[in-house]
């Protein structure tokens, strides 16, 4: 509530693997597309302990098929 919320920023490729992806400064808005079956985008973001986010995914409001979760 402290900060509004960015443009979402759209993905980078290569980020199907989460061990290799660059951390990204928090609100953050990210946006993906999906180019093949199997394609997986992904997102990292740093949190401490104690702080309190909310994460959303917007995958099934927009109608997308895709299965999208938050680990």
């Amino acid at each position: 509530p402290d900060a509004p919320m960015p443009d979402a920023q759209d993905e980078v490729e290569p980020n199907d693997d989460p061990t290799a992806v660059a951390s990204q400064a928090l609100p953050l808005r990210a946006k993906g597309l999906f180019g093949q079956p199997g394609d997986a985008d992904c997102f990292r973001f740093r949190a401490n302990a104690g702080e309190r986010w909310i994460v959303e995914t917007n995958a099934a409001r927009s109608g997308s098929p895709a299965d999208t979760f938050v680990e």
